[in-house]
């Protein structure tokens, strides 16, 4: 396991994004077999980005095209 530090490392401080992605990934999946409610899609988005808020993740500017947007 000594190798394996960079590994453990940026799992660590990527998980949310991990799970969220498992998240949308699995409803994406649920709705495209089963079929999903409307409301159960954006509870299960909510619940992701829930997660991403509670990993910490901030977003600190968004640009378009290089120009950034206020």
């Amino acid at each position: 396991l000594l190798g394996w530090n960079p590994v453990v490392g940026w799992l660590l401080r990527e998980w949310p994004i991990l799970v969220a992605v498992a998240i949308v990934l699995g409803l994406g999946v649920l709705d495209d077999s089963r079929g999903t409610a409307p409301r159960a899609k954006l509870l299960g988005q909510a619940v992701a980005v829930l997660v991403l808020f509670s990993g910490g993740l901030q977003i600190t500017g968004v640009s378009l095209l290089g120009h950034p947007i206020s």
